[in-house]
């Protein structure tokens, strides 16, 4: 058995930033992202996303709070990474981390989805690279089926929003 040793200081700095994203939550309620939420952002239905939140969402929408939001979900992930690199190669599987990867896909999946309401396909490509980036990061050496699942998930949400978007493109073609 060897014993390893976290490095609190980064522990610490894990959850000043967790403390920074729930704080936004509190203070912006009614901040619901396509594909973060319960609700539908298109079509007609009782399940549609009630004014209130489509406005309040919209407000924040690529400004610096929202944007600073995103940051602190990349720094995390840093973070992390930075953990995983002192392990002297041991593999280790952080459920934690899994959830952040899972929550900023979401949000660049809600973004590429707004982005492409506005008619802007340059930024919504930028949010799909994203996702890509995220997947050759953490997820080209999966070793555990709870990263697979995870995998799998975001994957699945990725191509549906490509999918159901439209985005048809010739920058689209990579994808």
């Amino acid at each position: 058995i060897v014993q390893q040793k976290m490095d609190f200081t980064v522990a610490d700095a894990i959850q000043e930033y967790n403390q920074k994203i729930a704080q936004f939550y509190q203070a912006n309620p009614d901040y619901e992202l396509p594909y973060e939420t319960s609700y539908l952002w298109l079509g007609n239905s009782n399940q549609k996303i009630p004014e209130p939140k489509r406005a309040a969402t919209w407000k924040l929408f690529n400004s610096p709070q929202e944007l600073a939001l995103l940051e602190d979900y990349q720094k995390i992930l840093k973070l992390y990474d930075q953990i995983e690199a002192t392990r002297s190669g041991i593999p280790v599987l952080y459920a934690a981390k899994l959830n952040v990867i899972r929550s900023y896909v979401r949000k660049t999946l809600g973004r590429t989805a707004l982005f492409m309401e506005q008619g802007k396909s340059a930024e919504a490509l930028n949010e799909l690279r994203k996702y890509v980036q995220i997947e050759l990061n953490y997820f080209h050496d999966s070793r555990w089926v709870m990263q697979e699942l995870v995998l799998n998930g975001c994957r699945n949400a990725w191509f549906a929003v490509l999918v159901s978007l439209g985005p048809d493109g010739k920058e689209f073609v990579p994808f």
